[in-house]
């Protein structure tokens, strides 16, 4: 289970103790993280935190005699640390070359094809082209924008 933590209430054993934590996400969906076998969980509780994305590994108790099963949090990650696992060892290798992610600006690429596609159909409502050829036109108007040519 992943989600974003939105909210963290405390959970109190009869005695006043704190017993664990309740996360929640924006839906109203929660877990409840407490201590866990030898304190594992109660050790990464300073870890939770709002408005932090995480996976929750969960398990099923069901107490002897009886029917009912019970969901409780066996261990969780940040998610970062989760998908960092993930990335394949060749990324892996190029990251630590000094590789960097580039994302391409598709904000002016956008605004190209608009100011293309307007002036097809500005010709086209002139009876300059042919309605039938808007999009050659766009395509050719967007090259011309991109290269120069």
């Amino acid at each position: 289970m992943e989600f974003i933590v939105t909210k963290i209430e405390e959970i109190h054993d009869r005695e006043g103790n704190l017993a664990g934590y309740q996360c929640y996400d924006g839906t109203g969906q929660s877990v409840k993280v407490k201590k866990g076998r030898d304190d594992y969980l109660k050790n990464k509780w300073p870890s939770l935190e709002v408005g932090t994305a995480y996976t929750f590994e969960m398990g099923s108790y069901t107490p002897p005699g009886k029917s009912t099963s019970y969901p409780y949090v066996q261990d969780f990650t940040l998610m970062s640390e989760a998908l960092a696992e993930k990335i394949p060892p060749l990324v892996k290798e190029a990251q630590k070359l000094g590789a960097e992610v580039i994302k391409p600006d598709t904000t002016k690429t956008s605004i190209e094809r608009a100011v293309a596609l307007k002036g097809a159909i500005e010709l086209a409502s002139h009876d300059k082209i042919d309605i039938k050829n808007i999009g050659s036109y766009a395509k050719k108007f967007t090259q011309y924008l991109d290269t120069g040519e």
